[in-house]
């Protein structure tokens, strides 16, 4: 029995969008793919590592580069494989600063901030030394989806008003352990500053 035209026309329709579907699903899989393939690749995470601070090649031992992300500000994450602990290196840019807050001022918003249902309770704050530069910290626990995890959160103010913020990160721990994490900062050589008219 033949096909009515018109239902004829309507089935090849049907199978066009079905195949175009098809198609875009596969092509956002393989972009999914290959944008997860960038974001864990060790010279690519290595090398915006770079453009923030200076790191020894290769990191101190159980040390690995984990991930990247690029977007409103650049992330680096590197883990310890035993201790699982983890250091990211987060780049603020001077838009982030319009106040042209302090580092001690920045964090103070950053730790009062509720957003994203995100709260910190703190119990010491100070300045330390991370890669030759000062840095304003604060360390205690941070409550997100009611887990509870050991932090330390530093910033460094850089040369134009932006930050660098270095959070240590230690998972399956009550109370914030500074020696895990030791090793990984006293790695850290240097901070770069950023390019300005002034030093280019």
């Amino acid at each position: 029995m033949a096909l009515n035209p018109d239902n004829s026309k309507l089935l090849k329709i049907t199978l066009g969008i079905i195949v175009l579907g098809v198609i875009a699903t596969i092509a956002l899989i393989v972009i999914a793919f290959n944008n997860y393939k960038q974001r864990h690749n060790p010279d690519n995470i290595a090398k915006l590592a770079a453009s923030m601070v200076v790191l020894p090649d290769p990191l101190p031992q159980g040390w690995k580069y984990s991930f990247l992300f690029q977007g409103i500000h650049d992330t680096v994450d590197v883990r310890h494989g035993d201790t699982k602990s983890g250091l990211q290196f987060v780049r603020f840019s001077k838009i982030q600063n319009p106040k042209n807050l302090s580092a001690k001022q920045m964090i103070e918003q950053l730790t009062k901030s509720t957003l994203h249902l995100v709260t910190y309770e703190l119990d010491s704050e100070g300045d330390e030394i991370m890669g030759r530069q000062k840095a304003h910290y604060v360390r205690g626990l941070r409550r997100s989806a009611g887990i509870a995890q050991p932090i330390e959160l530093a910033l460094i103010q850089l040369n134009d008003g932006s930050f660098l913020e270095i959070e240590m990160i230690e998972d399956n721990l009550k109370t914030y352990e500074p020696s895990l994490v030791k090793p990984m900062i006293d790695a850290i050589e240097g901070i770069v500053q950023p390019a300005t008219s002034n030093n280019k």
